[in-house]
């Protein structure tokens, strides 16, 4: 799980910077013990599929990231309704 993570982070890396760090140098220096370039390639194809291709998520998809990832780590649950933006509140 934490590799498709790192190859989503991959995917973001690429699609919002314009000078990149290449895919051999990620696997050179992050997964080299998990697997070659070849596969690697592969499964970012697969992850890339996934998604429809697509990089950008829905605003109810961010909410609910972003819900997920403040419970756990703050106590907190994100509240927003879509006219008003992000808010943040106490459960």
């Amino acid at each position: 799980a934490a590799h498709v993570c790192v190859l989503l982070i991959y995917l973001a890396h690429s699609f919002l910077l314009d000078e990149t760090c290449p895919l051999r140098v990620w696997q050179q220096h992050i997964f080299k013990k998990y697997c070659n370039l070849k596969v690697l390639d592969a499964a970012l194809y697969r992850i890339f599929k996934m998604r429809d291709f697509r990089l950008r998520i829905t605003e109810a998809e961010e909410k609910e990231a972003l819900s997920v990832l403040l419970l756990r780590t703050n106590g907190y649950m994100v509240h927003a309704p879509a006219s008003a933006g992000l808010g943040v509140r106490r459960p």
